[in-house]
């Protein structure tokens, strides 16, 4: 994984992709499935290996993951070096406090699947303005769905949402 972080980076830099998106959900509601001394000796020498690579190749690092991520964000948005986080659920992770704590990242999320999945359609258009307020008054977010729009979600929160953020999106 390690080894090949940086070479896919370099590949990824000579055809053109700027980014390089990796992660895997290791955080729930209650925060990581796993220890933070695990993740600190285990995860964090290899993300920064990979973030090495990619900030070698110009590429841009962002890593993956919902859920409560506060036991290992240190080490995950700090001393692993990505440039970029995404799956950012606001219920656990509010993009204010991310930013405040670790200003060099971009963020991408904040609209949570939950609301999308089982919300109601204004709940849906409150959800994607709310993300979107947010994120102008941080300016460093990429507002979309925090995680993935999941089987037997309603057509109409999803169009609720695209409508929502179209419509808004350049109003100041």
């Amino acid at each position: 994984f390690a080894i090949m972080g940086p070479k896919n980076a370099r590949a990824m830099a000579q055809m053109g992709l700027p980014y390089c998106f990796g992660g895997g959900d290791f955080c729930g509601k209650g925060g990581p499935l796993y220890s933070p001394k695990v993740f600190h000796d285990l995860m964090l020498p290899r993300l920064q290996i990979i973030s090495e690579g990619c900030k070698a190749a110009g590429v841009h690092h962002l890593f993956a993951t919902d859920g409560n991520v506060w036991p290992v964000a240190d080490d995950l948005m700090g001393a692993s070096g990505i440039t970029g986080f995404y799956e950012l659920d606001r219920q656990y992770m509010p993009m204010q406090d991310v930013h405040a704590k670790f200003p060099h990242l971009t963020l991408l999320g904040g609209i949570r699947s939950e609301v999308l999945h089982i919300g109601t359609v204004d709940d849906c258009i409150e959800e994607a303005r709310t993300a979107l307020e947010d994120a102008k008054e941080l300016n460093c977010c990429v507002i979309g769905c925090s995680n993935q729009i999941v089987a037997g979600t309603p057509p109409e929160n999803i169009w609720a949402m695209m409508e929502t953020l179209h419509a808004e999106r350049d109003i100041s």
